[in-house]
């Protein structure tokens, strides 16, 4: 965290290897290639494209199922959180 402040950013601190102290640049040089991935892998994407339509998105629940599945795990208080009614 210190890092990020000192330098602002990942990138900032990667332009700036040759200030850290030597330890710190080679745990950072040794863990490049994960840390890379794990940019990678939280970088969010908005250059996809996605055909979705809001009906094929509707989350419809069964009221009979959810009240049966919460009378079985005995969370049948839960059911009035979601407004469904138990029989």
């Amino acid at each position: 965290m210190k890092l990020i402040q000192e330098y602002g950013s990942v990138e900032g601190i990667l332009d700036n290897l040759d200030k850290l102290t030597k330890s710190v640049r080679t745990k950072i040089e040794v863990d490049l290639e994960m840390l890379e991935l794990c940019r990678g892998l939280a970088r969010i994407r908005c250059d996809v494209e996605l055909v979705c339509h809001a009906d094929t998105c509707r989350f419809e629940l069964n009221p009979v199922q959810v009240v049966s599945k919460f009378e079985e795990l005995e969370m049948a208080s839960v059911c009035s959180w979601m407004g469904v009614a138990v029989v």
